[in-house]
């Protein structure tokens, strides 16, 4: 029924809300009011450029100084990741270390395999989203262990009730987080 179909995009919008306010929220939330954000936390190791780095550029000495930045049993969490904005991704794409004295370049951007749900960048899956800052700006590129993240709430309740509005027609939706 046309009502059923209704309830279910309502819910369905609601639920892509409710992740996109979450995510906006767990990348850089200010703590007022809201989770602390990764980009805020005290816990938070920033990467400075390479020397002779150019700006708006992400080079692969970058990512393997970050690297050893983790806890050494993030190293191994299935919960690593890094997020970054999609404009990193140019940049990211193309990352090579050189190995050997007869400088061979070793990909650090690897495309995923059929049945594979992520990329990979230095072995850890690649999240892309739009709340990360833009190439250049702190923030744009994050390496996170997610299972060091603590989040905590109630579940989300909905309610439906077509009785309160019944003489004017109408179903009314309670949605509680």
């Amino acid at each position: 029924s046309d009502f059923n179909a209704a309830e279910q995009w309502l819910f369905d919008s609601l639920a892509r809300a409710l992740a996109w306010e979450l995510d906006k929220q767990l990348i850089d939330g200010s703590g007022a009011g809201e989770w602390l954000g990764l980009l805020r936390s005290p816990g938070r190791i920033t990467q400075s450029k390479e020397g002779g780095q150019a700006a708006n550029t992400v080079v692969g000495d970058n990512i393997t100084n970050m690297l050893p930045r983790l806890a050494p049993e993030s190293h191994h969490s299935k919960s690593t990741v890094w997020i970054c904005h999609s404009s990193v991704l140019p940049q990211i794409y193309q990352l090579n270390i050189t190995v050997g004295t007869a400088g061979g370049a070793l990909p650090l951007w690897r495309w995923k395999a059929p049945g594979e749900e992520f990329n990979t960048l230095a072995g850890f899956p690649v999240v892309v989203s739009e709340h990360c800052k833009q190439l250049g700006d702190h923030g744009d590129l994050i390496l996170a262990d997610l299972s060091r993240y603590l989040v905590c709430f109630k579940a989300v309740k909905k309610q439906i009730s077509s009785h309160l509005l019944f003489t004017v027609d109408e179903s009314v939706f309670k949605i509680i987080f």
